[in-house]
């Protein structure tokens, strides 16, 4: 836990350095999300590439595309003003969130 502390210490120091303005940094985020979409396109089949990649590289680029996806995020947050300490306090909030709608869903049956 320490490493990802550290790690978000330095996407808020380069979230500082970055002239990037705040829209345009949402406009990032989503593509890096749509580049994590199109690996899972790719591995499905429903993208075409021009060199079929091993399913090694495909979870490499996974991570990959999945870590660009976290550093955005987090990066807009940093933005935004937010400590490390907030971020975590939501994050445990929405997770005791979403562990509610998961339990309601195995009673019910639905699942949102």
């Amino acid at each position: 836990m320490d490493k990802l502390k550290d790690v978000f210490y330095r996407i808020q120091y380069l979230d500082n350095k970055n002239e990037r303005e705040f829209q345009k940094k949402i406009i990032k985020t989503m593509e890096e999300l749509g580049e994590l979409a199109a690996v899972y396109l790719e591995e499905d089949g429903y993208k075409l590439v021009e060199e079929k990649r091993t399913p090694e590289e495909i979870d490499k680029h996974k991570l990959e595309e999945g870590c660009d996806v976290l550093i955005q995020a987090f990066s807009l947050l940093a933005h935004m003003g937010y400590s490390l300490s907030q971020i975590t306090e939501m994050c445990d909030h929405k997770c005791d969130v979403w562990e509610q709608k998961l339990k309601k869903n195995q009673k019910t049956g639905i699942n949102l």
